[in-house]
């Protein structure tokens, strides 16, 4: 029943880092949105990138670089008209982030075998 518990608690203190992560990625869209379209260009991420703080963090953390940035904006730019909106920019940030995230877990279970 313990385990349950640690499960259940494990559950929502995901659930709270995801509604946090989504309100600071929501905040860098704004922050990188320059023309006040409501919108991201592909510049306008590129630019974001190079020149908010917050956002170049995100993007070291998760090891994306310029290159992954052009492919993470086409993937996410499903209608290919050159704009993404903050719904998209959120979930393709978040799903990226989780992918790390589950690779961290697979190295650390790894590392735990090994000894």
């Amino acid at each position: 029943a313990n385990r349950d518990g640690d499960l259940s608690a494990r559950a929502s203190e995901m659930e709270e880092d995801e509604r946090e992560q989504k309100v600071v990625l929501g905040r860098i869209f704004r922050r990188i949105g320059t023309d006040g379209g409501g919108t991201l260009s592909y510049d306008e991420l590129v630019l974001g990138a190079e020149q908010e703080v917050e956002f170049r963090r995100w993007l070291r953390v998760m090891d994306i670089d310029s290159q992954d940035l052009k492919q993470l904006f086409s993937i996410v730019d499903e209608d290919g008209i050159g704009e993404i909106d903050p719904g998209e920019f959120i979930e393709a940030m978040c799903r990226a982030y989780d992918r790390l995230e589950d690779r961290r877990e697979v190295c650390e279970t790894h590392r735990l075998e090994d000894r």
